[in-house]
């Protein structure tokens, strides 16, 4: 089963928590005790925006969705501190040269302040400083924090009471400037001895004096022919002597200029678009994000002798770096992309290994039969099998192809199959680790995956709507039972509980609101043996465990203008569940709800129905339809798989934070 939510992301970890404890024999997940199911234990540390040290370098900090992490920067192994300074997501953060004070910012751009001791870990007198900032920097004598807004810059004093007042006065955007007005005021850099701010603005990148408030344009591509073809500066930062800017532009330079005069030292060419820079803390590095503007040409962050122009070092990303920073020796550079934390040595070029605890999303659950390990698949690729009562990983799959949507354990539990972007099914020996057989496809990406009760079929569907039946035991494609166009998927893929059906329904990608197809198949000769038309996308589908009916979920109005931003992919969403009896051939409607329902599941004595919407994870009573209960995580943060152990006495969700969750009747 494959979810609408996976759609609007592809398109556009050792344990964290206590082992389940023992509470007698567990209860079953029944209408009778539902009202009592609650979260007993999670996996994970949750997804990564920024990382970075403390300015002593005795602790790595990672900021995400849970909060703040507090690594030994020299044991990375050991259990870190977390602290929560302010619900959801901490976005973005900065410590003072002292290490006394912490700023940290919110998605929003809600800017907050706070005592940092870096001995206890622990943040104090957190206070909300300034609603919509874009970036913000201290001091180098740690006495004030520079904030900047789209329209505006502000100094704000943080030693001496935290009274908030104003150092110096804004600057605003000059409204004659029509590209100041258009892109706004977009990043700034604070010079060492704390006289001078830069500021990119536009076009151009402009120097603020601040005893006297005047402000010099520096660089100016549209007054300046000779860098007509930079294109829009994208970030500033002054070295560490503050002699030098290094000024990162959208047509792929690097460019190292005079601080005082905008004379340009030299010019680093690139064949990619450069975003994020930084001096390392001795001034002898310089490092950019790096993107190819070739497709598939790859990501980087770049290191090079700021001197010579020499590079120094390529450290490749599988996606684009959300963010990167040197440790404050030089030695090594955090990179977070996609979400995911990696620490760099420089010299060496190669990736010092860290707890894995903060992957994610996680889009994908598949239980084993006997019900003692689970197995995820993520966005970074990579599938992992967790035991489920000592909370370790027991094995690691890399195809190497893109992330895994969907996961599925054959039913006498000795393969496990995972999907990836190349259009592939893999199938690998759950005991050895090893890959055992490559399952080709046509080379768009697999999005929901089923094995027959038998074990002897694995059938695949995906972008571009191709249904694909493969024989396990060789690797062959049997044949291709469903092909339309490019600009429609495949989300829901399953077979009857006793072999002898196979449906799966359509989502048209530029028109969800419309009628959609489910199919139904005779598995024996792959005849086509239904055709079931509702309005709006299949966005799950499900047979009961001991009956010859399947439910399904069609979701309309989910519009094109909020595919691929999580906290609006539900937004004026409704979605109907319908059953349909195979052996009748009669429908009805079970269910209807505002929102996208995006999976499925039946428990396994087939007498609860659960559905998850965004945050929610609605239960119903199957013979009633009744829905009696609900359970709710904190937005932005989304289900996006549910699974029941075989006895029905846990429930297994993913969510797209990077954390699973264990529920159970408490």
């Amino acid at each position: 089963m494959r979810r609408l939510l996976i759609l609007c992301m592809v398109l556009s970890c050792i344990a964290i928590g206590s082992p389940i404890s023992a509470q007698g024999d567990p209860q079953r997940i029944t209408p009778e005790t539902v009202d009592h199911l609650t979260s007993l234990a999670h996996f994970g540390r949750g997804q990564v925006r920024v990382a970075g040290w403390t300015p002593d370098n005795s602790r790595f900090v990672l900021a995400g969705i849970q909060g703040l992490w507090f690594y030994d920067a020299q044991d990375l192994d050991a259990d870190p501190n977390l602290v929560v300074p302010f619900p959801g997501w901490v976005w973005n953060f900065a410590i003072s040269p002292d290490g006394q004070t912490i700023a940290m910012a919110n998605p929003n751009g809600s800017l907050y302040t706070g005592e940092f001791n870096p001995d206890a870990q622990e943040i104090t007198d957190v206070t909300l400083l300034e609603e919509s900032v874009r970036d913000f920097s201290f001091s180098a004598n740690s006495e004030w924090l520079v904030t900047l807004t789209n329209t505006g810059l502000t100094g704000w004093r943080v030693k001496g009471g935290h009274d908030n007042e104003p150092l110096f006065g804004r600057l605003e955007g000059d409204p004659n400037d029509a590209l100041a007005s258009l892109f706004g005021l977009q990043a700034l850099a604070l010079s060492p001895d704390n006289s001078t701010v830069a500021l990119l603005v536009g076009s151009s990148v402009r120097m603020m004096d601040l005893d006297s408030g005047t402000i010099r344009v520096l660089l100016d591509v549209q007054a300046n022919p000779e860098l007509e073809e930079y294109l829009m500066p994208e970030d500033v930062a002054f070295s560490p002597l503050g002699d030098l800017l290094a000024i990162t532009w959208a047509a792929g330079q690097l460019t190292l200029v005079d601080a005082a005069s905008g004379a340009i030292d030299h010019v680093i060419q690139t064949h990619g678009n450069l975003q994020q820079v930084s001096f390392s803390p001795d001034g002898q590095m310089v490092a950019c994000v790096w993107a190819s503007m070739i497709r598939g040409g790859g990501f980087a962050v770049k290191v090079w002798n700021s001197s010579t122009g020499d590079l120094v070092a390529t450290l490749d990303s599988a996606n684009l770096p959300d963010s990167f920073a040197f440790n404050p020796d030089g030695t090594q550079v955090a990179i977070v992309e996609g979400f995911i934390p990696h620490v760099w040595d420089i010299a060496t070029q190669t990736q010092i290994a860290l707890p894995d605890v903060h992957s994610g999303p996680f889009w994908a659950v598949a239980v084993h039969p006997e019900g003692d390990q689970i197995a995820v698949g993520s966005r970074d690729g990579i599938a992992r099998i967790f035991d489920i009562k000592g909370f370790t990983v027991l094995q690691k799959f890399d195809g190497k192809a893109g992330p895994v949507v969907d996961v599925a354990y054959s039913p006498d539990g000795a393969l496990l199959a995972t999907t990836a972007a190349d259009g592939n099914v893999r199938l690998w020996d759950v005991v050895t680790g090893e890959l055992n057989t490559v399952l080709e496809g046509s080379g768009a990406q697999v999005i929901g995956i089923a094995f027959d009760s038998a074990g002897e079929l694995l059938a695949g569907g995906g972008i571009n709507a191709t249904l694909r039946r493969w024989d396990v035991s060789t690797g062959q494609e049997i044949d291709v039972l469903w092909q339309t166009t490019a600009l429609e998927a495949l989300f829901g893929v399953a077979f009857s509980p006793d072999g002898s059906l196979l449906a799966a329904g359509n989502t048209k990608v530029n028109d969800p609101s419309a009628a959609h197809e489910v199919k139904v198949w005779d598995v024996n000769t792959g005849a086509q043996t239904t055709s079931l038309m509702h309005p709006g996308a299949v966005s799950g589908l499900v047979f009961h465990p001991t009956r010859p009916q399947l439910a399904i979920s069609h979701t309309t109005t989910l519009t094109a203008d909020v595919l691929g931003y999580q906290e609006n992919v539900f937004k004026d969403a409704r979605t109907t569940i319908w059953l349909w009896d195979a052996e009748s051939g009669s429908e009805q409607i079970f269910a209807q709800l505002s929102g996208s329902v995006s999976d499925l599941t039946f428990s396994p004595d087939g007498r609860l129905l659960l559905g998850i919407e965004g945050t929610h994870l609605h239960i119903w009573d199957f013979e009633s339809g009744n829905e009696l209960a609900v359970r709710e995580i904190a937005p932005p943060i989304v289900f996006t798989d549910i699974a029941f152990v075989p006895d029905g006495t846990l429930l297994i969700t993913t969510s797209d934070d990077g954390i699973i969750q264990l529920w159970g009747i408490s």
